[in-house]
């Protein structure tokens, strides 16, 4: 359940978004990179295959951006 904050708290809390928040967000854009990196390069190979079969290139279509795990 969301809690409502007082106004005037970001000063108050900016820190805890750097000691709490910052870890967990590094996390989810390694964890996002790792996945875009791995989509490209199967895409980098079927790419590879279509060029040498003289088919079109197929679309790169990089999964969604998700916050949940996989």
């Amino acid at each position: 359940m969301p809690l409502c904050l007082p106004k005037y708290m970001t000063d108050v809390l900016q820190p805890v978004d750097v000691v709490a928040n910052g870890p967990i967000k590094a996390h989810t854009r390694r964890g996002r990179i790792a996945t875009l990196y791995s989509a490209f390069q199967d895409y980098r190979v079927d790419a590879a295959d279509a060029v040498r079969e003289g088919r079109p290139l197929p679309r790169f279509l990089p999964p969604p951006t998700s916050m949940g795990c996989a």
